[in-house]
Order: structure tokens, then C-alpha cells, then sequence
């Protein structure tokens, strides 16, 4: 009698299925990590001794990352503190090394063949093109010679009629909210963008007046990038796209609806100026940047694009969120309000708006400015690659890594600022800032290619606190620098919030009884 015919058990084959792929895909991911790390093998021979927290095949010290946004600053400050001198760490594919010593900064920000920018800003790019923040190298060079002119003291001290006006009706619109608690970084942030719009683009969009939610957009933009820069999966457009990546393309068509109102109003305005019959008053009473780089460049209209984009960015968002820190600051320390208050009355009064030679007589408003942008640099985090093997002393970074600069932890390095949560302007005194290493202190980045509009976001800044504090009285929740937690978007926020609010000042309360 013959056998019944044995049939294969469905289970077994689809176990051995199973096997096959897992063995199939660990033999591929083990022949792609073998030739990661032979790739990669010079880096890692000479960061071999640098200190770094543990490495994790593949994603490195990504995992670290691997948390909340708001959490990401904290993560980075602890880091550096483990490391206080130099931290390595593997960030995926990308070797990084911490720089906390300002020697080894040095050598690096000064060094001109260190101009470019690390992989990671790809995804600024996407966003914003390539502006002077984010272009690569030799772009940045023909960029930097063609718009620095446009810097000069001549024309920035034209601008300070600009500053004077929108902070004034900056002011007009926190007197409104006197006596409350206030977003003044969304308020600001509208104020600043009117100036960028008037200085930058010679547009005058009134921002302010009408409470348009682009100021907004760039806080969002800025959020999203950093989540896609840090969140190591992100890196993936597949995997961006089915997630964040749809709302960042949504706020981008939104920006750039700003952009685009920007060029039709310039071509309107030029159309106007070209017409005959133009009236006088019609002529621009001052050149704005854009007028300037058109004049005397040969910039495609792809750059000229992305210049305005950089400049609506940067120009925004930075000093906002600056002037969100001093305010909190003052509010915080009513003795140093006083003070900046008493030279701002001695040089202009209580009513002339200010004029550029009022700005160089604010000694001790500038120290304040400083002593803010020490504790709360905006731009907390900046990265620089290193395009050949760079001898930092001790160590050397090898060709194909990046130098990751995390300013807050610089400026607040105890090694280099004695008791460095302590509020003192006086820190900046000539004689005090002799003794320092110039690589303690980096709000403006440093070298050749550090930031090209620092005097004139000074000079704004300036302007728009005289016109601030002669009207209104500040106070802020905050007791001490300790209590301010913070968390960054690319640039630096308050965490919990400015905690700010305002109130008239005796002498226009009384005024405003009199009217």
C-alpha cells in the first residue's frame, strides 16, 4: 500500500522565509557599516582619544536627540559640560566636534579656508536658499564683496530715521497692552520685520498696524528645520514628507507670499519712479540694500531671492528675539533700567526721536546690550566644516568633520566669566574685555565669515530701547537668570515664556491726565 504523501508544514516555510529575509537584511546592514567604518576609518584613528559620549553603530550619539524639541537645548548645554574643553560625537554619518576652548574656536573661525558651512544647513537651504547664511563658500565670497559696501556707516547711520519711526509705533502698541502680560516677541518681531521691509527692500508694509501673522511664520519655519535637523530620521524626505514636512511646506508657501508681495511692490515702485509724470515725493528719500546690491552686483534673480529671504530671516528673527531678552532683562533688574533709562533722557530727552549721533553716546546701553547677547546669544548653536585636516594644538580635526560652536555654554563657561549668571554690563568695560580671550564671547560668530549685519542690528536695537524705556516702565516675572529656562529653534527662545509687562512712566501719566 503506498504512502501517504507528506505535505510541507506551511508554518516551517513561512518561519524560513522569515529567517532568509532577517539574514538577508543583517548580512546587507552588517556590509554596509563594515564599509561605513573603512570609509571612514582616518576619522576615526584621529578622534580616537577625543572624549564623546557613547557612539551607537549607524546613528552615533544621535540617540541623545532623540526627545522632546523644547528638550534638545538642555541635552546639548549637559553635553558640553560633561566635555567642558573639546566633545567629539558621531551624529549619523557626520563626525562633530564641540569646540568649548577658545583657542581652538579661534583657529578655526579665523582661519579663511574654514568658510564653509556643514552638510546639516542643507535643510536651511531648502527653506531659504542660498543667502549669505548658508551658501556654500565660493558663493559666499562674491555675496560677502558685493553687499558689504552696502554696510557702511554712512548708509547705516541714514536708517536710524527708520529705526526711530517703527519703534515708535512699536511703542504706541505697548502702551496698548500696558498693564497685562505680553507676547513682546511677537510684537517686536512685527516691529523688526517693518524695519527689514524699509531698510532692506525700501518697502513700507506697516506690518505692525495691521498684525500680519508673517513674523509668526518665521518662529514656525525655524521650528520645523530644527526638528528635521535633529531629529536624525527626518533626514529622510520619505520619511520628513509623510509627517512635519507637509506643514513646513504649507508655511513655506505662506512666506513666500511675503516674498512675493516684496517683489511686486518693488517693481510697482520702480514702474512709478520710471513714469514722467512721477511726482517729486515719489523719489526714495534714502537707497535700501536691495537698491544697493541691484546697483552694484550681478546677481542672478535666483540670488537676489535669496538674499531677500536671508535678509527677512535674519534681519527679523534674531533681533527680536534679542530685544524679547533685553526687555525681559530690564524688567528684571529695575536698577539697571534706571540707569539706561537716565542716559537715555541725558542725550535725548523725554520726546526727540533718536538720531544716529545719539547711538555712540550710549556707553552704558550698550553694555547692557552686551551683557544680554552674553547670556542669551540668539544664534545658540552654529556649525563650520572643516574642508582639510585642521591642527588645533593638541588635537586635530579631520578633513570632512564640523566644528559645532554652542554659544550659550561659551558665554557662560565659568572658566571664562567669573560667577557667569550674575547680570554685570560692566563686564564689557574696555579694561574687562582686555583680559578676555575675543573667542569668549561669539554672539556674531567670528573670523571672516562672522556676521555681516552686527552694526546694524546694534544700532537697531539701540534705537528701539530709547524709545522703549522713555515711555514705559518694565517688569518681568523672572527674578534671577536662574529662573529663565530656554529652549532653541535654531534661534533662542524663552521656554516658558517673556513674562514681561509694561506701564506708563510718571511723566507721561501725567500727560495723559493733562490731555
Amino acid at each position: 500500500m503506498a504512502k501517504p504523501k507528506v505535505l510541507p508544514n506551511p508554518k516551517l516555510l513561512a518561519s524560513d522565509v522569515q529567517l532568509i529575509i532577517f539574514l538577508a537584511f543583517f548580512v546587507t546592514l552588517t556590509a554596509f557599516y563594515v564599509n561605513f567604518l573603512w570609509r571612514k576609518r582616518k576619522m576615526f584613528i584621529q578622534s580616537w582619544n577625543v572624549p564623546g559620549p557613547i557612539n551607537l553603530p549607524i546613528i552615533g550619539a544621535a540617540y541623545l536627540f532623540m526627545c522632546r524639541p523644547d528638550k534638545i537645548y538642555s541635552r546639548l548645554t549637559k553635553l558640553q559640560a560633561r566635555f567642558p574643553k573639546v566633545t567629539k560625537l558621531w551624529f549619523g554619518s557626520r563626525l562633530l566636534y564641540c569646540l568649548q576652548e577658545p583657542s581652538y574656536i579661534e583657529k578655526m573661525l579665523n582661519n579663511p579656508k574654514m568658510v564653509e558651512k556643514d552638510y546639516l544647513y542643507k535643510h536651511l537651504v531648502d527653506c531659504i536658499g542660498h543667502g549669505l547664511m548658508t551658501a556654500p563658500g565660493p558663493m559666499w565670497r562674491k555675496h560677502r564683496k558685493a553687499i558689504m559696501p552696502s554696510f557702511n556707516q554712512k548708509i547705516l547711520d541714514s536708517f536710524v530715521e527708520v529705526f526711530a519711526e517703527q519703534s515708535r509705533v512699536l511703542t504706541d502698541i505697548l502702551e496698548q497692552h500696558r498693564g497685562k502680560k505680553m507676547d513682546t516677541l511677537t510684537l517686536v518681531a512685527r516691529c523688526t520685520l517693518d524695519i527689514v521691509c524699509e531698510t532692506a527692500m525700501g518697502l513700507q508694509l506697516s506690518i505692525q498696524k495691521t498684525d500680519a501673522e508673517y513674523a509668526i511664520l518665521f518662529d514656525k519655519i525655524m521650528e520645523l528645520c530644527f526638528i528635521k535637523i535633529f531629529h536624525i530620521w527626518n533626514h529622510n524626505e520619505f520619511v520628513w514628507n509623510l509627517g512635519s514636512g507637509r506643514l513646513l511646506k504649507e508655511y513655506l508657501r505662506r512666506f513666500n507670499q511675503l516674498a512675493q508681495k516684496v517683489i511686486e511692490e518693488k517693481m510697482e515702485l520702480k514702474k512709478r519712479r520710471k513714469n514722467s509724470e512721477a511726482k517729486v515725493e515719489d523719489a526714495p528719500k534714502r537707497l535700501a540694500f536691495l537698491d544697493l546690491i541691484m546697483q552694484n552686483s550681478d546677481f542672478s534673480a535666483i540670488e537676489l531671492r535669496d538674499e531677500v529671504n536671508i535678509f527677512l530671516f535674519a534681519g527679523t528673527d534674531t533681533t527680536a528675539s534679542s530685544l524679547s531678552f533685553l526687555l525681559a532683562v530690564l524688567g528684571m533688574f529695575q536698577d539697571i533700567q534706571g540707569k539706561v533709562y537716565n542716559e537715555v533722557i541725558e542725550i535725548m530727552g523725554h520726546d526727540r526721536l533718536p538720531e544716529y549721533k545719539d547711538l555712540p553716546l550710549m556707553k552704558y546701553t550698550e553694555r547692557v546690550i552686551k551683557e544680554t547677547l552674553r547670556l542669551f546669544p540668539v544664534g545658540a548653536f552654529f556649525l563650520r566644516a572643516a574642508t582639510e585636516d585642521l591642527d588645533l594644538g593638541d588635537i586635530v580635526m579631520p578633513k570632512g568633520s564640523s566644528a559645532f560652536f554652542g554659544t550659550v555654554f561659551i558665554h557662560r563657561n565659568p572658566k571664562y566669566w567669573p560667577d557667569p549668571l550674575k547680570f554685570d554690563p560692566d563686564r564689557f568695560l574696555p579694561e574687562e574685555i582686555a583680559k578676555r580671550h575675543p573667542c569668549t564671547y561669539i554672539p556674531f560668530s567670528y573670523g571672516p565669515r562672522n556676521c555681516i549685519g552686527m552694526r546694524y542690528a546694534m544700532m537697531a536695537m539701540k534705537t528701539i530701547v530709547a524709545n522703549v524705556i522713555r515711555r514705559m516702565r518694565i517688569y518681568c516675572d523672572y527674578k534671577s537668570i536662574e529662573e529663565i529656562q530656554l529652549k532653541t529653534n535654531i534661534v533662542l527662545r524663552f521656554r516658558d515664556g517673556c513674562k514681561t509687562s509694561m506701564e506708563l512712566r510718571e511723566v507721561d501719566n501725567a500727560r495723559e491726565k493733562n490731555a
